[in-house]
């Protein structure tokens, strides 16, 4: 009972050998708990029911605006900030019940307080993701747009605010710092807007978020010069100006250094010690306490300590995957909490002209950062939709924002009718500006690079006597040997070389900007994730390859939803007919970890402008070099221009002398309903790959006629009778006709879209208990929209490899 009643509890301690009398409050009428209703107890009076209470209200207010504008693809911070506002005084703290249970001053002491330390998380968590080097890859226009989106509204809104001279807006020196934080482009608002949208993977986004990180600096340089500027006399200044870089090289020079030594000391594929992640985030609120001792804010110790951090795994993911959950579902709800406890919509409604008078110089400096941030970039040559796209990113507003306007209306610097007209134009702005950029990003345009693309890369108009280019993909170790089983069963000769671009694909964690690394000659940079494993395994291939075969190995680090960008991205690049990739099953992704990864393949398949194979890996191998190397293959032919492609290849791999082919030919009874033009290339390529292969005996083909799909189905099973290393079968067999519909209507029983309906049933278990490898390839899609392969993965310096090197 003590411990739900208020009591003050005598304890005896024996402390070096005296005892020692403590005084204990426990918990009672004002306490954290209740003894529940029915001791009749008030719950609503307890401070942990209530916690729980307001975040509860605030989760289905916030998902449920979140989720009723969501065609309109409202960002999820304009939803958080307008329940946050619902909850305080505008909307339900109007009534005097809600008011004096979830709203009281003690309340608002402890929102006020965990919000704070919400966000100095956020800005270290934004930070650590942030890649610094961006600032010096910005390049001349991005230098030029960072500068003019910051001076523009600058010069208009202080024109403005000095003239028209609004009531309650901040003066003298706090004046400029809150002209200039209305100016930044800060990129800890942008980024979590971009990722948001799926936009973090495009070339505006990267080059709007370089530009808004150098805006940033610019405006903390202000910062710190009038900060140090405002000591009485020369000594304070310079003291100020001496302690603060004191603070900011002890975080360089001594913290980032012992964050390297933790990254060294964490061996290969294992996480980080616990021990090292509780110091590193009991350090964020130290550095936040030195900062504005000093600097007279505490968000630059945490930014500094953010952007000093070692990005992605082991450090910058432990640290992101750790803190991310409780400050998205604890810390920053209480932040939008306070920042709609101290709203009022009410006062701020009441007179409509200096409503009108301060909205319009907020308007005025946001069509100056529009124009500040067009104008350099149509002068570089950018057209004019993507010029529109990049001032309208740099226009979003954030937690940023909001937290500056918070210290303005808490420390008296402006009233609550301003500070609310400051919030809802800030929120309004963004609600506008991020579905519109998704909007104008994902209409389609014409382009020559389109209608170029349009007619894609294929094996069967590649010369057979060329360089065979490939870009596969690997997720972990098991993927290679199937690899280079099949990389040596496309016959790797010097008068038919082959060209492989090994991309090695990693989840983006702890990090914002997509890359595409390529490794130098026998130094692979990445030591994570089987990375040298898996290159030395190429490179043995490499090493005992019996044919010409070049190696470029690549590391994709990116978001799974995005990956397919860089990787069509880089096929496009280098020109190659044929994109690799291995399969993985919905089931398996989330067994193995790799939880979103079985959409990749699909993703590609919709945006390549070549062809696409996904192998099905389930042999057992043991590779013992080429001159032992034998594959058994059976292709299954029933037409289409996914058929045909896979025969192609095949034709390709016949030169093979360890390799024996055979052609099952597929004929289904009704072929008229197919057109012309289809039934003309399936004989055609047909016939070509017979003559080709008239006089090797490695290399057999057979006919099947059937009725129907369903006997034709029949058919293929009963190649279950015979054992195959491989079989390559096309997606879909037929383009148009009743055909087409006939195979539609029989793949909603497909649990693999991507593999089709032949493919599907082959790796089924009820086709040789699903032990055969299986290779699907489809043919590139003419609807191929451009604007998707518009991906600004960083691809860096590319080193040069010589033919037939490693």
């Amino acid at each position: 009972m003590a411990l739900f009643s208020t009591a003050k509890v005598m304890n005896l301690t024996e402390f070096n050998g005296r005892t020692v009398y403590c005084t204990m409050e426990v918990a009672g009428s004002t306490g954290l708990y209740s003894r529940g209703i029915w001791f009749k107890d008030d719950v609503l009076s307890r401070m942990m029911p209530i916690t729980m209470g307001q975040l509860s209200i605030f989760f289905a207010i916030s998902y449920s605006l979140f989720f009723a504008f969501r065609p309109l693809r409202l960002p999820k911070i304009v939803c958080d900030a307008a329940a946050g506002i619902i909850m305080g005084p505008s909307f339900l703290g109007r009534y005097d019940f809600f008011a004096e249970k979830f709203l009281s001053p003690k309340q608002f002491l402890m929102i006020n307080t965990i919000a704070t330390l919400g966000v100095f998380y956020n800005v270290f968590v934004v930070a650590v993701k942030m890649d610094i080097t961006m600032i010096t890859r910005i390049g001349n226009v991005g230098r030029r747009i960072a500068v003019s989106c910051l001076i523009a509204p600058f010069v208009v809104l202080l024109t403005l605010v000095t003239v028209l001279r609004p009531k309650g807006l901040p003066q003298g020196s706090m004046t400029i710092l809150f002209v200039a934080n209305s100016s930044v482009s800060a990129f800890i608002n942008l980024i979590p807007i971009l990722e948001e949208n799926n936009l973090l993977s495009k070339d505006l986004a990267q080059l709007a978020m370089s530009a808004s990180a150098m805006c940033e600096s610019l405006v903390w340089v202000v910062w710190i010069s009038i900060t140090v500027s405002q000591q009485p006399d020369i000594i304070k200044c310079i003291g100020s100006a001496v302690l603060l870089l004191a603070v900011i090289g002890f975080i360089v020079l001594l913290v980032r250094p012992a964050m390297m030594k933790i990254v060294q000391k964490t061996p290969e594929g294992q996480h980080v010690k616990d021990c090292y992640v509780v110091i590193i985030l009991i350090f964020v609120p130290i550095c936040a306490m030195m900062s504005n001792a000093i600097a007279g804010t505490a968000l630059l110790g945490t930014l500094v300590l953010g952007l000093v951090t070692p990005d992605g795994p082991p450090l910058g993911s432990a640290l992101t995957e750790r803190i991310e959950t409780i400050l998205n579902t604890c810390l920053l709800p209480f932040f939008f909490l306070s920042i709609g406890a101290a709203a009022d919509m009410s006062s701020a409604m009441a007179d409509w002209q200096p409503l009108l008078k301060l909205q319009s110089i907020m308007i005025a400096g946001y069509l100056a950062k529009l124009l500040g941030a067009m104008l350099p970039s149509l002068l570089s040559g950018m057209s004019f939709r993507h010029s529109l796209i990049l001032g309208l990113m740099l226009n979003t507003k954030g937690v940023m924002e909001l937290h500056v306007y918070r210290l303005m209306v808490l420390h008296k610097f402006t009233s609550v009718p301003v500070y609310t007209r400051l919030v809802c134009s800030a929120m309004a702005l963004t609600a506008i500006v991020g579905p519109l950029a998704k909007f104008l990003y994902e209409a389609p345009v014409k382009s020559e690079k389109g209608s170029q693309a349009a007619n894609g890369l294929t094996l069967q108009s590649s010369f057979p006597e060329s360089e065979l280019r490939i870009v596969s993909c690997v997720h972990k170790e098991d993927d290679v040997p199937g690899l280079i089983d099949l990389l040596e069963a496309c016959n790797p000769t010097k008068s038919t070389p082959i060209c492989l671009y090994m991309v090695h694909l990693m989840e983006l964690v702890g990090r914002n900007a997509p890359t595409l690394s390529p490794h130098p000659k026998h130094h692979p940079k990445c030591k994570h994730n089987g990375c040298l494993r898996i290159m030395a395994a190429f490179s043995n291939y490499f090493t005992s390859s019996r044919g010409e075969v070049t190696i470029q190995p690549f590391s994709l680090a990116a978001f799974y939803r995005s990956m397919h960008e860089g990787i069509c991205r880089l096929a496009l690049d280098k020109r190659a007919p044929l994109i690799i990739v291995p399969f993985i099953a919905r089931n398996q992704s989330h067994v193995e970890g790799y939880m979103g990864s079985s959409k990749i393949n699909c993703n590609i398949q919709a945006c390549a402008q070549c062809t696409v194979g996904i192998l099905v890996d389930r042999a057992i191998h043991t590779y013992r070099g080429p001159e032992y190397f034998s594959y058994h293959i059976a292709i299954v032919f029933i037409g289409g221009q996914d058929d045909r492609e896979a025969l192609a290849l095949a034709a390709r791999m016949s030169g093979h002398p360890g390799i024996m082919i055979r052609l099952f030919r597929v004929i289904i009874h009704n072929e008229s309903l197919s057109t012309k033009r289809d039934r003309e290339l399936n004989r055609t390529a047909i016939k070509e790959f017979r003559t080709k292969n008239f006089s090797n005996e490695r290399v057999s083909y057979q006919e099947i006629r059937v009725e129907d799909w369903d006997h034709a189905i029949r058919a293929i099973r009963s190649l279950a009778s015979e054992s195959y290393d491989l079989i390559m079968v096309g997606r879909r067999q037929s383009e148009s006709g009743l055909l087409q519909e006939e195979e539609e209507e029989m793949a909603i029983l497909i649990e693999n879209p991507e593999l089709g309906m032949v493919g599907d049933m082959l790796i089924s278990s009820d086709f040789r208990g699903g032990t055969v490898s299986v290779l699907v390839m489809q043919h590139h899609r003419t609807n191929v929209d451009p604007s998707v392969l518009d991906s600004s993965i960083r691809v860096e310096d590319e080193p040069a490899y010589s033919s037939g090197s490693f």
